[in-house]
């Protein structure tokens, strides 16, 4: 499996650290996703479990946290990469809503 793009890690990691981010809504409602497929995300969380940036746990409301080395990344991600905004969980999902309600308003 090839390495994912920066900006890739960096949008799964925010979201995963945000307290509302769910995967029941993420797996369940069609949600855009700022360019990247729902494929392409869980293959990406699936790259940062396999090097040890985040880890499952099953007591959290996500189910995942971050690492030691998961921190220390996103860290110098945020620092390095401030032009790139990864728009926060709530918005997507009001986004995906509002976007839902006026295709199903236009068929009627």
């Amino acid at each position: 499996m090839e390495e994912p793009k920066r900006w890739q890690k960096g949008c799964v990691l925010c979201w995963l650290l945000e307290p509302e981010f769910s995967f029941k809504i993420f797996l369940t409602r069609p949600i855009e996703l700022n360019g990247i497929t729902k494929n392409q995300w869980m293959c990406v969380l699936y790259w940062l479990e396999s090097k040890k940036y985040i880890y499952r746990n099953d007591l959290s409301e996500h189910g995942y946290g971050l690492t030691r080395r998961g921190q220390r990344w996103q860290k110098y991600y945020r620092r390095i990469d401030k032009e790139v905004v990864v728009p926060c969980w709530r918005t997507v999902v009001e986004e995906s809503e509002r976007r839902r309600r006026t295709s199903w308003m236009n068929k009627n």
